[in-house]
């Protein structure tokens, strides 16, 4: 039997039947697409609701005690003051100075006590040079010459004072400018340029800088010989075993450690390594000694070192064979001067094994009480937290006493680095006229105010 008229309504009535069902389902796909869509878009809009909410209790705490006028006159002020350093490109050096400056009594660095001078003045509001805040090239040879070109930017102003005894302390103040670029360009939080509005550029009343409130006692604990050594490097970035290497360690050999290392004792601290820490340490400080570039020369020695019984004899040979590479002198004689440069090798070589054994116990009690360790702050990116700038002025453009408010915001400059500002703004009520009784110094006069001030012999005014 062949190919019948009810075969051909049948096959008519499965394509219909199978094409309805493709139909349900693309409706029913749909339906749950669209579904899905109204679910997301209310789960945004839910986010976008609570982040308003949150940004909103930032301003308002910026603005504790706000008047209607408040936000009207930090915009124009903001305005004026980004304005201003328009022209001024990043630069790391320039945000760390201003960094330290915005935590200062009235953001001043004074100095002149105890034989200090105007090109040491930052050193003692400054993190050190090995600081990520310096930027990929770390803190610059000299900060004189910054301070310098601050100065002829209008960035900071140069100040003197009389104290009891008539001696001069001299320094440097940061004009509201510097606090303007410094939150411009991520150095700072928005938080920085209000309170420089609150006091009219004045600043704080008190000096907030960690850096300015460390004391003589805590600097005898720093570490101050050159921590340039591969093993730290290699210890923080590569060794992923510590934890396991070191879980046999009981807590108070652990707690003698720490306060081995603290104290500088380098042998106790030396004592709480593994036999293969010890002997990356031997070969860290033989790589900077005199003992040739042969392998079989260097392992032997190695060796030698670590077979000694006690470790008070493996950190002496340590010193010892860094001391014949990396001699002090001259002395009186014109020679080499042989306890400076055993005193040098000594306690670089502590130090080493402290820093090293620091590492250490710093990553294994991080381990052992859960605690994850901060994410190394990348020298490129925005370092201030709090408020951004940009997004406090697009909010600030929708108050009514401000018109005509542009703000250009880019999130990465063209260099790829920090965010690009700019805004421009007018009022609805002309600004206020400059008080008359205000001496205003031009630049010219600012100069040669700077040159009339007394310094310390062979200082040059800057």
């Amino acid at each position: 039997m062949g190919y019948t008229e009810h075969d051909a309504a049948q096959d008519l009535y499965d394509q219909e039947q199978a094409a309805e069902e493709a139909e349900k389902e693309r409706r029913a796909y749909e339906q749950l697409r669209e579904k899905v869509e109204r679910l997301r878009a209310a789960e945004m809009e839910e986010v976008e609701r609570l982040r308003a909410e949150e940004f909103q209790r930032a301003v308002d705490g910026l603005f504790p005690d706000r008047t209607d006028s408040d936000l009207f006159e930090f915009t124009w002020y903001a305005a004026e003051r980004m304005n201003e350093i328009d022209h001024l490109k990043d630069s790391a050096p320039r945000g760390v100075i201003a960094r330290g400056l915005a935590t200062m009594q009235n953001y001043e660095a004074l100095v002149g006590r105890d034989g200090d001078t105007i090109r040491t003045l930052l050193d003692g509001i400054t993190p050190g040079p090995t600081d990520p805040l310096w930027g990929r090239r770390g803190k610059p040879a000299n900060t004189y010459s910054h301070l310098l070109r601050m100065r002829n930017d209008g960035l900071l102003e140069q100040v003197s004072e009389k104290v009891e005894g008539g001696e001069l302390i001299h320094g440097v103040r940061g004009r509201p400018a510097l606090i303007a670029y410094a939150v411009r360009h991520g150095h700072l939080p928005v938080e920085a340029l209000v309170e420089c509005w609150k006091t009219d550029g004045v600043g704080p009343q008190k000096t907030t800088n960690e850096w300015a409130l460390s004391t003589e006692d805590d600097s005898a604990f720093r570490f101050t010989t050159s921590n340039e050594w591969a093993c730290f490097a290699a210890l923080q970035e590569w060794d992923n075993y510590i934890e396991d290497r070191y879980a046999e360690k009981r807590p108070h050999e652990v707690e003698r450690a720490f306060a081995a290392a603290h104290n500088v004792q380098a042998v106790k601290a030396f004592q709480f390594l593994d036999d293969e820490h010890r002997v990356h340490l031997i070969e860290e400080v033989l790589l900077q000694s005199d003992v040739g570039s042969n392998h079989a020369v260097f392992a032997n020695i190695v060796g030698q070192i670590a077979s000694k019984r006690a470790l008070e004899d493996r950190v002496a040979a340590m010193v010892e064979y860094y001391a014949s590479g990396n001699l002090e002198g001259p002395d009186d004689d014109g020679g080499v001067d042989d306890a400076a440069t055993q005193k040098t090798a000594k306690d670089t070589v502590e130090e080493l094994i402290c820093r090293f054994v620091w590492i250490v116990v710093r990553r294994l009690m991080d381990h052992r009480m859960s605690v994850k360790a901060p994410e190394a702050r990348a020298t490129t990116a925005r370092d201030a937290e709090g408020l951004d700038l940009g997004d406090l002025l697009k909010y600030l453009r929708g108050h009514p006493e401000v018109i005509d408010f542009n703000v250009r915001y880019q999130t990465v400059n063209a260099e790829g680095k920090r965010p690009d500002i700019t805004i421009e703004a007018s009022t609805r009520e002309p600004l206020p006229p400059e008080d008359p009784t205000v001496e205003v110094n031009t630049e010219h006069a600012l100069v040669q105010r700077m040159t009339e001030l007394p310094l310390p012999d062979g200082e040059e005014p800057f």
